[in-house]
């Protein structure tokens, strides 16, 4: 009875997949995929570089003068994008861009975006941000590493707080109390009159400000 219960069923499954309506359903899901991954892709062409560095800038971690978009840059996303795949329970960026609209507005937010050199951003993708001690030299960037925890240079620790603290909050997105070093990070190195543009200029395209970065004490109501 019961082989015969599981004959029936992969006849059924094997059926439901030659089936028009299951090929209809999957080129569906396909095409969804695609036309998300082309919007996500056009704001980083369109909004991100044409937009927010129009005249060219510098990388995030090294601080390296570049005037326009290049093979040797890409956009790095300093709130995870693995992180976020996980806190929407997907199994990957891809499975989530088929099944939730909401992932996509996520990843797509310009506040998490920076400029990076390609290398850096490989070397550093997995990686998570904490604090090092002296026995951890930094290199040519001032960053330290240790298996997959980094410390930036000082210039740039109060941006990524105020950028962790933006996603959390805009997004509800985990921040627990292992990431409360940031406090100290946002209150050490307050906001650059770069930073600031740039979130004047994001706010012009995307419709909202960063308020962690127009407002600096905001940071101090954070509960995690």
């Amino acid at each position: 009875m019961q082989d015969h219960a599981h004959t029936f069923f992969f006849k059924l499954v094997s059926h439901l997949i030659k089936s028009h309506f299951f090929k209809f359903v999957i080129s569906i899901l396909i095409t969804f995929s695609m036309v998300c991954y082309a919007d996500y892709k056009k704001i980083i062409d369109e909004d991100f570089w044409k937009q927010v560095y129009p005249k060219g800038g510098k990388t995030f971690y090294c601080n390296a003068a570049f005037d326009k978009a290049s093979p040797l840059l890409t956009v790095s996303h300093i709130y995870p994008t693995a992180f976020i795949t996980k806190a929407f329970d997907c199994r990957s960026e891809r499975s989530c861009l088929r099944s939730n609209p909401e992932f996509e507005k996520v990843i797509s937010d310009l506040h998490n975006m920076v400029p990076v050199n390609s290398f850096y951003h490989f070397k550093l993708k997995d990686s998570v941000f904490g604090i090092l001690d002296e026995s951890n030299e930094a290199n040519e960037c001032g960053i330290k590493k240790r298996y997959n925890i980094i410390e930036p240079p000082d210039r740039i620790k109060g941006d990524i707080a105020r950028i962790h603290f933006y996603m959390h909050k805009q997004y509800n997105l985990p921040l627990n109390s292992n990431f409360y070093f940031m406090k100290s990070w946002d209150k050490k190195d307050p906001p650059s009159k770069e930073e600031i543009a740039k979130n004047k200029r994001i706010k012009e395209l995307q419709g909202n400000e960063n308020p962690f970065i127009s407002d600096p004490g905001l940071a101090d109501q954070l509960e995690f």
